[in-house]
């Protein structure tokens, strides 16, 4: 699973996501969630979101987000999307804030099979501007079942 977690981060990172810019990064994890297991698949301009199993009146969501912000390619020792692996570290443009949980989300979710509750993974935009891709995912679910019955 660590492998796949790897190589799955190493695609994140190779795709520029820098706030407002997030197209490209939402379709791939869409196209990724839809091979993986995931039962449905939303998509919007601000967030995708796998739903593995539905049904229940409680849920485990793991959310995460995929927005960088912009920088000086100067700073970088390599190219900020070309992502390097040096002594056992991997370098790049948001590994660490934080496409590295993202792709721990997405891999553990396609493997899990929940029975008794509903599991979500979300990819969420424009956490480094104004959160609103979290907003918009929450705001799309039951207001009872996120306030009392939810982990998020």
């Amino acid at each position: 699973m660590e492998d796949q977690i790897v190589r799955l981060l190493t695609k994140l990172i190779s795709i520029p996501s820098v706030s407002g810019q997030e197209a490209e990064i939402l379709d791939f994890v869409f196209g990724w969630m839809d091979e993986h297991n995931y039962r449905t698949v939303r998509k919007t301009d601000d967030y995708c979101a796998g739903l593995v199993n539905a049904g229940n009146n409680r849920a485990l969501i793991l959310a995460g987000h995929i927005d960088t912000v912009g920088g000086n390619v100067d700073d970088w020792s390599y190219a900020p999307t070309f992502p390097v692996i040096e002594n056992e570290k991997l370098y790049g443009l948001g590994a660490s804030d934080m496409k590295s949980a993202v792709a721990a989300n997405m891999v553990i979710g396609s493997a899990l099979k929940p029975k008794n509750y509903d599991l979500w993974v979300v990819a969420a935009a424009n956490e480094e501007v104004d959160g609103r891709g979290t907003k918009e995912f929450l705001n799309g679910l039951s207001v009872n079942i996120i306030m009392k019955k939810s982990i998020v």
